[in-house]
């Protein structure tokens, strides 16, 4: 039955954090959506989905580290931005955000801090 299927992906919800980024001829913005909260940011109009997306991630990440300095260790992260999560793994010749990214997943692993990255289809 698809109600009891959203009920439970409701409930796993309230535990992941998750990102959206948008772009709009009006400028850019992101969202961190966790523990029923959300926390917006704008940008500059002149900054591309792709780096509103890799802030949004990168946000999340810093609210983990600084959030949950002790409480929480395994986190899943959320994102339909697929060319972030790709440059993620790239070591050789990251943009500055995937750098910042890539820094901020690494001081989280230092502290313990299990982050997980999982791509969900854009709706």
């Amino acid at each position: 039955m698809p109600y009891i299927y959203k009920n439970m992906l409701k409930n796993i919800l309230q535990e992941l954090k998750y990102t959206d980024a948008s772009k709009t001829k009006n400028g850019a913005g992101l969202a961190i959506i966790t523990n029923n909260q959300t926390i917006t940011y704008k940008l500059p109009s002149q900054a591309s989905i792709f780096t509103a997306e890799g802030m949004a991630i990168y946000k999340v990440i810093k609210f983990i580290n600084t959030e949950y300095t002790y409480t929480k260790t395994k986190f899943i992260i959320l994102t339909d931005s697929p060319s972030n999560l790709v440059a993620i793994t790239n070591i050789q010749n990251p943009t500055d955000i995937t750098k910042l990214i890539q820094e901020k997943t690494y001081l989280a692993g230092k502290n313990r801090k299990q982050i997980h990255f999982i791509w969900i289809p854009d709706t």
